[in-house]
């Protein structure tokens, strides 16, 4: 079964989850936010669209155009999801993305 982790955005599988333990017993969480809260099951082939996610390191960052969404992709994380894309009335109805909760133009990343 995939499985995503709604917070961090991390994808893999029921083998990939990280045995964890806290005041109520072990559990099987996500092996990044070491928690079970945010797991979140995927059909084969689903894809999951995002308005924003968090991201430490915003470098290394690249995305495929698929109509009204993206998919982000980082140089060493591989695939990082699915993203809505905005458009900036101020700007052209130039596209971005967001990320930390700031505006990611599209045009400043590079495009698959």
């Amino acid at each position: 079964m995939n499985i995503r982790c709604n917070k961090c955005y991390w994808t893999g599988t029921d083998e990939e989850l990280k045995s964890l333990v806290d005041d109520d017993g072990y559990f099987l969480g996500c092996p990044n936010c070491e928690t079970d809260g945010h797991l979140m099951d995927l059909d084969d082939g689903e894809i999951i669209i995002v308005d924003t996610a968090e991201y430490p390191d915003e470098k290394g960052l690249f995305y495929q155009h698929k109509g009204d969404i993206v998919c982000l992709y980082h140089d060493k994380e591989g695939q990082l999801g699915w993203f809505k894309i905005w458009y900036d009335a101020e700007m052209n109805g130039r596209e971005y993305i967001t990320i930390n909760n700031t505006i990611l133009y599209l045009d400043t990343i590079d495009q698959l």
